[in-house]
């Protein structure tokens, strides 16, 4: 057994349990933003790399290991850097691809720090902080939406059994003639 594990990974093939184990299954609402739930963390990351001394072409490169559609963005920015492209154009690639309100921001203050020459890592922790809010917003909204849903049953299911209980024996009581 253990000989064909490794005569499967010297030929470069993999067991269809191996394949079928790494599978990941991500169910979204069509309003809630997919750059929503993994941006903040990605912000805080590029935040703190930045005001340790990196330049945007290693935060990127750097990011671009990580996993998650913005990730895989950002390595294709990376990627662009790479072979030549400038950062703006880069940039605007990635808003384009990920389409995303969230991600054109961050590719805006992005682009005006690096014309203005000014402090990139206070912003992107700002924006991050916003990001975070934004997300607590839409989580409060759905569970919102979800307490509503749960309120049917006590309405139109467990109050009417209670009332029922409650009157009657009250009605027996009455026919017995007190």
């Amino acid at each position: 057994m253990f000989t064909s594990r490794l005569s499967r990974r010297l030929i470069g093939q993999t067991p269809v349990t191996n394949r079928l184990s790494v599978l990941k299954i991500q169910v979204l609402k069509p309003g809630i933003d997919p750059a929503l739930l993994e941006l903040p963390q990605q912000l805080e990351l590029m935040a703190a790399r930045m005001q340790n001394g990196e330049n945007i072409y290693n935060v990127f490169v750097r990011q671009a290991k990580g996993q998650g559609k913005f990730a895989e963005g950002l390595k294709r920015v990376a990627m662009r850097l790479q072979l030549g492209e400038s950062v703006e154009v880069a940039l605007s690639e990635l808003s384009i691809e990920q389409k995303s309100p969230l991600v054109d921001e961050l590719v805006n203050k992005l682009v005006l720090g690096m014309k203005r020459g000014t402090p990139m890592a206070s912003q992107i922790q700002l924006m991050a902080a916003g990001a975070r809010a934004q997300l607590k917003v839409a989580q409060l909204r759905a569970a919102g939406k979800n307490e509503l849903k749960m309120l049917v049953p006590l309405v139109f299911l467990i109050l009417p059994v209670t009332i029922a209980f409650a009157v009657f024996p009250s009605l027996q009581l009455l026919q017995l003639g007190f």
